[in-house]
């Protein structure tokens, strides 16, 4: 997966270490604790769209923030894995639908007359 921060320069950003071991600590510790959150995080508002982003983002922040010790890059990996499977599955679930409706309502319509 792609850095999140790809573009940020964290020479400017890191006052007195001047050395290329802190810088690089810095970039590891980005790839490695932020970004699995922010790509996480991100997924899941642009599933769920919501008109307020900000108390979505806070409220899925905290929601991650119960998770077990050392358990928060997995909780967000199998998150986002869960996401993608539910996001499959409606997608599948639309498409039924639609045939149905094309076919002129299929069995749930032909049940309910």
């Amino acid at each position: 997966s792609s850095c999140f921060f790809a573009g940020l320069s964290l020479r400017g950003s890191i006052q007195g270490a001047g050395s290329a071991m802190s810088i690089q600590a810095h970039q590891e510790y980005i790839q490695t604790k932020i970004n699995p959150i922010l790509e996480s995080l991100v997924t899941q508002v642009l599933l769920e769209r919501p008109e307020e982003p900000i108390p979505f983002m806070i409220a899925w922040l905290s929601d991650q923030a119960k998770t077990t010790p050392g358990s928060e890059r997995q909780a967000g990996g199998e998150t986002a894995e869960s996401l993608r499977r539910q996001v499959a599955e409606l997608k599948e679930k639309i498409a039924t639908m639609e045939g149905k409706q094309a076919n002129g309502g299929g069995a749930d319509n032909n049940a309910a007359q």
